[in-house]
């Protein structure tokens, strides 16, 4: 699924359904315990807007409920993922939309892992004539790095790529990746993202866009790190020949490590996004669900724990910013 306006729609991805990337600290009283996430809480200004709770059984998520908070401060179900696992390299998850009482399918998806890391995700919309393709994303791995992401749709009866995005490594860590379109049978460079490092932790994310055959400056994020977490991500962009400051993204972490609030404010407009976030003992595979998307968001913010300090996922390569061996 091809990223809208790149860079620019992390914040705005850290905000809605959290397809985010990279995971929490691990803590040395972590060894005889796991967590698993149970529900976020979403706020706009300090006001209760959605939230959605995970339902485990076997360790796994079975269902995803999502509620709205109304005007009369009751929450109303609004939404709910169903997730079926045929067998240990798939997943199966399907979509409804609560209309007027009743639960009407919209969409599926379909996961497919290697070795614990998903390698396709296949999406449909459900029509009056049943299942019909939609989109799918792919991710090539080398020596257990995520080299490669294509995203495809489905056209016609078959699928036709629209977006490739390209990364390159020193040893473990991530240099750059560059994003490309696919026009008219032919490839063109798009975008491109260079990460720098202070000793293994992420320091900053410079984007830029491809334009008449130069790299031009777009974005800008700076990490700022407490106790090895990440605890915030500033965001620039960049008009006028300088990068103007937009907001930051700050999180808080509970003694576990597990990440329990993120909060993003927005400098134009004043306004704030909060999400809590809630535990329990257990493991789960929260992480092994998300649609990672491309390289960039991949390696870029915290995400709730779902078992820490485990290499459950394609999402553990980076832990807070700090590479994981």
């Amino acid at each position: 699924m091809k990223p809208i306006n790149y860079l620019k729609v992390t914040v705005i991805s850290f905000l809605v359904l959290s397809f985010i990337y990279s995971g929490c600290k691990k803590n040395d009283k972590d060894d005889d315990f796991s967590y698993r996430i149970t529900d976020y809480i979403n706020h706009d200004n300090d006001e209760k807007t959605w939230k959605y709770i995970n339902e485990y059984e076997n360790n796994r998520i079975i269902q995803t409920m999502w509620y709205n908070y109304d005007s009369n401060g009751e929450w109303v179900e609004d939404y709910r993922k169903d997730i079926d696992y045929p067998d240990n390299n798939s997943a199966i998850m399907i979509g409804y939309y609560h209309n007027t009482g009743d639960w009407e399918r919209s969409w599926k998806s379909m996961i497919t892992y290697d070795n614990g890391k998903m390698t396709e995700w296949i999406s449909y919309n459900y029509t009056e004539s049943g299942w019909e393709a939609n989109w799918k994303d792919t991710w090539t791995y080398s020596n257990g790095k995520m080299i490669e992401y294509y995203s495809y749709n489905y056209v016609g009866g078959s699928w036709e790529p629209s977006w490739k995005e390209i990364g390159e490594y020193d040893g473990q860590k991530l240099l750059n990746t560059i994003s490309y379109d696919y026009n008219a049978g032919i490839w063109g460079k798009y975008n491109k993202s260079v990460f720098t490092y202070s000793g293994n932790e992420i320091e900053q994310v410079i984007g830029y866009n491809y334009d008449t055959g130069t790299w031009e400056n777009n974005r800008k994020y700076t990490f700022v790190y407490s106790s090895g977490n990440i605890a915030a991500i500033n965001n620039y962009d960049y008009q006028a020949g300088s990068w103007e400051y937009e907001g930051n993204e700050s999180y808080q972490y509970d003694e576990n490590g597990n990440l329990i609030i993120k909060e993003y404010f927005d400098e134009s407009s004043g306004t704030t996004n909060r999400i809590n976030m809630n535990y329990e003992l257990g493991s789960g595979n929260f992480r092994d669900l998300l649609n990672v998307e491309t390289l960039t968001w991949f390696y870029i913010a915290p995400l709730p724990t779902s078992s820490p300090g485990k290499n459950i996922s394609n999402t553990e390569r980076f832990n807070n910013g700090k590479i994981t061996h």
